[in-house]
């Protein structure tokens, strides 16, 4: 069994420390999971946990110029995966407004995160560069937050399926997931129009499945 997507699951915009279920169709071998911090840069969150086991911060981005811009964190949980439901927890440092998804992944064994890229941008057409797979088959998502663009202003690339968008007013946030799951090296970001100037954060990543290692026991 190749990499492939399992689930997502989301949480609405809070303030604070928070959790949500997450309810996996298969057997999870990978969880990613998306925070948008909203209208704020200030990086408050201190710690992810899925079903109680603590997941690694892969990175966040943010833009301290722009005062309506929004920050992006990705975490990753590859081993260690509890079957069945499972709350994921949040915690802050202090109180900020964030919204959430998870997304877990199947794979016959545990997953790793292969790449992952940032992108900061102003303008109407925001692109990142490739990200890189280094031949190794793999299932692509992003998470992104925008200032002030409205939902019917944005559109996904080409290849891109939109998993949850939500408008919080000033700003929109969303998950995506590519539809082809491969080898090839994946370009990402994103179509926007009516506007020039505004501020868009996102962050795409990319998982595989571990390559199995024989051991050789020596007698």
């Amino acid at each position: 069994m190749t990499i492939a997507y399992d689930a997502i699951a989301s949480k609405a915009a809070t303030s604070g420390s928070t959790t949500w279920t997450h309810t996996p169709v298969g057997t999870p071998r990978g969880i990613t999971v998306f925070i948008h911090q909203i209208a704020d840069q200030t990086d408050v969150v201190t710690s992810v946990t899925y079903g109680g086991v603590a997941m690694t911060r892969l990175t966040r981005i943010g833009n301290a110029g722009i005062a309506l811009a929004s920050s992006e964190y990705a975490y990753f949980l590859g081993s260690g995966i509890p079957t069945g439901a499972q709350t994921v927890s949040v915690t802050h440092s202090s109180a900020k407004n964030c919204s959430y998804e998870s997304i877990s992944y199947t794979a016959s064994l545990d997953t790793t995160a292969v790449d992952y890229e940032t992108l900061s941008a102003d303008g109407a057409a925001p692109r990142g560069t490739n990200l890189s797979l280094g031949g190794n088959t793999c299932h692509v998502s992003l998470g992104y937050s925008t200032e002030h663009y409205a939902l019917t202003q944005y559109a996904p690339l080409a290849g891109w399926t939109v998993r949850r968008e939500t408008d919080h007013t000033n700003n929109c946030t969303g998950c995506e997931t590519y539809d082809t799951v491969g080898t090839v090296d994946v370009a990402w970001g994103h179509d926007v129009s009516g506007e020039t100037t505004r501020f868009f954060a996102s962050i795409a990543v990319a998982v595989t499945e571990l390559s199995f290692i024989p051991q050789i026991i020596m007698s």
